[in-house]
């Protein structure tokens, strides 16, 4: 009898644990796809296209107006995003180069497999590829 709650009571645990690992890993999909759709001005004109033509009942001309308004917008939003992202790109280089400066050779070859690292995640993830290593070394920005 005692055998039987016990096995009962560990079934129970194993069942909420494997619900909160899945309920994990779900919501880390969800959020990484959330993400990578933020990133992507389409998504945003097709969804306020959308919107707009249903909420506001837009004519077939006013359609055409509105879809030219909104993909000058997505164009402005993927300049900016391109800006954006070089600049941020250079800047996490330019700052593992001079971490690099002051680590010793022991370090320095731990850091580089960091970087590799961080440069995979971030090709994979949010399809962003970082400015080579091989980038002259920029001094620290002033305040």
């Amino acid at each position: 009898m005692m055998r039987r709650r016990l096995l009962w009571s560990a079934a129970f645990v194993l069942v909420f644990l494997a619900g909160g690992v899945a309920g994990s890993l779900a919501t880390q999909s969800v959020l990484r796809t959330a993400f990578r759709r933020s990133l992507q001005p389409d998504a945003w004109t097709t969804a306020a296209e959308r919107k707009l033509s249903s909420r506001l009942g837009l004519s077939a001309v006013q359609q055409q107006q509105v879809h030219g308004v909104l993909q000058g917008m997505g164009d402005e939003f993927r300049q900016i995003f391109s800006r954006c992202l070089s600049e941020s790109g250079l800047t996490i280089v330019h700052a593992g180069q001079r971490i690099d400066a002051f680590l010793t050779p022991e370090q320095r070859a731990i850091h580089a497999g960091m970087k590799a690292r961080l440069r995979s995640r971030l090709l994979r993830d949010l399809h962003v590829e970082l400015p080579p290593e091989s980038d002259p070394i920029l001094p620290p920005p002033k305040p």
